[in-house]
């Protein structure tokens, strides 16, 4: 199968696509037919050799974010059926044709979604869930303040704290 390869970690000149061995659902996991996938900062420091992936995942294989369809299902994966449009996040290579991937870490696409939308949404979004409400623990009545841009404006356009009983909600700038 074809996957965006980093080379040698010197930045994005030696970066292509390679034939990579398929990866194999293991226990829990999906097979996906990747269809579309974010391109994040992280990928371009792990370009530059400055943004290890965790033990388990090929440093030379980016991809932290995904959207496609399942087409295989490892032993007591559950939650899902073959042919399911999926989107998650992975701690490495999504950018790629086929990736391998617990099923943990997927949620189904809304019929109102791409794939080309549903691919660029896991890491920013789920990124900003996690500050607001597990770091921060949000909770109804609150008020939120978000840093100008990045993260900060995908929490906002998620309408996440609003929906949850947020007050009042705004951006810090630097002004």
């Amino acid at each position: 199968m074809k996957a965006v390869r980093i080379n040698d970690f010197s930045g994005l000149d030696d970066v292509s696509i390679a034939e990579v061995e398929e990866p194999r659902p293991g226990i829990g996991e999906a097979l996906i037919r990747v269809r579309a996938a974010g391109v994040n900062r992280a990928d371009l420091l792990q370009a530059a050799g400055r943004y290890p992936p965790p033990e388990g995942y090929s440093p030379n294989l980016p991809g932290l974010e995904f959207a496609g369809e399942i087409v295989e299902l490892g032993e007591g994966a559950s939650g899902f059926s073959i042919g399911d449009r999926v989107f998650g996040i992975t701690a490495g290579h999504a950018q790629a044709e086929l990736l391998a991937v617990h099923t943990s870490l997927l949620a189904n696409i809304p019929d109102e979604l791409s794939y080309t939308e549903a691919g660029g949404i896991p890491e920013v979004y789920i990124t900003a869930h996690d500050a607001v409400f597990t770091q921060n623990e949000f909770e109804a009545g609150r008020n939120a303040a978000y840093p100008r841009g990045g993260i900060g404006r995908r929490a906002r356009r998620t309408r996440s704290c609003r929906s949850c009983g947020c007050e009042r909600h705004w951006n810090i700038a630097d002004r």
